[in-house]
């Protein structure tokens, strides 16, 4: 449960830290567990329950997509991976910004996915675009 979201973990942990109390991290911990036992049930998760960036883009990448590739996938990798799939041509600037985390931190997601075979740069840095292998 937490290494398939090990990024998010980590994003918990430092959010706690920097507010100087545990309510960050209990909560990523409480939500995890329910998604968990709901998926254990079979059962979907209420609309509330939807990751944003999931729900705006109305597509999912699931667990098992990463697997696939070796790799198990955090909430960052996913966010990063719906963006590529919703504009291809987003720099890593654009991600960081909607995202919410540092350009150097989406630029290593951007190599973790790269030398693992799930996406390839297609044409030159100004006018080329992302593919997501699947």
């Amino acid at each position: 449960m937490v290494y398939a979201n090990q990024q998010a973990y980590y994003d918990a942990i430092t959010a706690s830290t920097n507010a100087g109390q545990s309510g960050p991290f209990i909560d990523f911990m409480l939500r995890e567990i329910y998604k968990t036992l709901k998926a254990h049930q079979g059962e979907e998760l209420p609309e509330s329950d939807i990751d944003p960036i999931e729900k705006e883009f109305g597509i999912k990448f699931g667990e098992g997509f990463g697997i696939k590739f070796g790799i198990k996938f955090g909430i960052n990798d996913k966010r990063l991976l719906l963006m590529l799939h919703s504009n291809p041509s987003s720099t890593a600037s654009d991600i960081a910004e909607r995202i919410g985390v540092s350009q150097r931190a989406v630029e290593k997601q951007i190599k973790k996915l790269k030398d693992s075979g799930i996406i390839t740069r297609v044409g030159s840095r100004k006018a080329g675009h992302w593919i997501i292998n699947t």
